[in-house]
């Protein structure tokens, strides 16, 4: 373990969120640092006036920014001006702080102001996502927005980065500073689900096929494929269950329309987000793992180490039905714990899941194998080595 500040030393890392809450992978940065005596503060953006609730046990102080503004849409940029104002307001009233961490691109001018160290993590590929969101500008954005970073990413101490096909993320900002490391987008070994827990799963599922999906749930990531591959599978399997653990980012009316257009009710079941541990308990009662990746927007430009979901199933010793295209379904390929199919067909999604379905014992195997391959490989206990580093060498210069 790096030693980048002595458990007895008091010093401030700050977090300012672009969003409400942590996402998994910056709730293990916060934990590894808390794990080394820093002290955690957060700055979180409450939109929508219902955050108030939301916390983390790891952080020590968690500050909000209360100001209205739409979650996602090219109108959140005439917000911007007045959440900056506020977040420089707020850092005013935050004491002793020797390290932030700018979790956005939208995040970056502010680079422009804070003599503190700073460290900016790019976890979703931000200069190329956002374009998204320009509509008939994206053209234009995707031009522009490297043209931003370029400048902007000088302006901090260190940066860190999702893994991407053939490494450009890492090399693009290779070219700008000479701190950057990228990330692994891997769970920790440490956090496993418990007997009591899965017992209580057990005593809540039905006792027949359950194949999981976990994650947000929306098109590019392949709902609408795992609900027309269920309809194909219910015909040899009539009580195959298709359990969705996470945030449902599409029109629950349209959907449940779907599912009825389908005759896959007594099929489907959506369960909120949960703990991780919770998550793992009801993995553990599955047979099989869906990572659905659809081509378009950036997953075709990320690479293997960004496929979280693909890492969970490993973690739980599921075999995995993931996508052939790109660099996203490599690791499955590697460690042989799974099948890559063409995730635009249902009918090549329902063919694999019926195989594992009809070979038990093969399917067996690749679930081992790929759980012993997060545990020796794929896990946040070895890639935390390579963040502290990071850490080490910007608190250094």
């Amino acid at each position: 373990m790096i030693s980048v500040v002595p458990a007895s030393t008091s010093r401030r890392c700050l977090f300012i969120l672009f969003d409400e809450a942590l996402s998994p992978r910056q709730r293990l940065l916060v934990q590894s640092l808390k794990q080394l005596g820093w002290s955690i503060t957060v700055l979180a953006w409450d939109r929508q006036g219902d955050a108030a609730t939301v916390g983390d046990g790891d952080v020590d102080d968690w500050r909000w920014i209360r100001l209205p503004a739409p979650s996602w849409s090219g109108r959140l940029f005439f917000r911007l001006p007045h959440y900056y104002a506020l977040v420089i307001k707020a850092l005013r009233e935050i004491n002793s702080v020797a390290l932030i961490f700018l979790t956005h691109f939208f995040l970056l001018p502010l680079a422009l102001l804070l003599p503190m160290k700073k460290i900016y993590d790019d976890a979703e590929m931000y200069q190329v996502a956002l374009s998204f969101y320009g509509g008939r500008f994206q053209p234009v954005l995707l031009h522009l927005l490297p043209l931003l970073v370029r400048v902007l990413v000088t302006r901090v101490d260190g940066v860190t980065c999702i893994d991407s096909r053939e490494g450009w993320l890492e090399k693009f900002y290779r070219q700008w500073h000479p701190l950057v490391q990228v990330i692994w987008n891997v769970p920790s070994g440490i956090l496993e689900s418990m007997p009591s827990i899965e017992e209580s799963v057990a005593a809540k599922l039905p006792r027949h096929q359950v194949v999981a999906y976990v994650g947000g749930s929306f098109r590019q990531k392949g709902l609408h494929a795992a609900l027309e591959a269920c309809a194909l599978i219910r015909k040899r399997y009539p009580e195959v269950l298709f359990l969705f653990i996470g945030r449902l980012f599409e029109d629950a009316e349209a959907i449940s329309g779907l599912i009825e257009s389908l005759g896959i009710q007594n099929n489907i079941r959506f369960l909120e987000q949960m703990p991780y541990e919770n998550m793992i308990a009801h993995l553990r009662y599955a047979q099989i793992g869906l990572a659905l990746h659809q081509p378009g927007f950036i997953y075709d430009l990320v690479s293997a180490g960004n496929g979280r979901k693909i890492f969970t199933y490993m973690q739980a010793g599921l075999p995995i039905v993931a996508t052939n295209f790109g660099e996203i379904g490599l690791v499955v390929k590697k460690e042989r714990c799974g099948l890559l199919v063409d995730t635009t067909k249902p009918e090549d999604i329902s063919q694999a899941i019926l195989f594992l379905l009809d070979h038990p014992e093969e399917a067996k195997k690749m679930g081992e194998k790929g759980r012993q391959a997060f545990l020796e490989k794929y896990n946040w206990e070895r890639e935390e080595q390579k963040f502290l580093g990071l850490i080490e060498k910007v608190l250094e210069d």
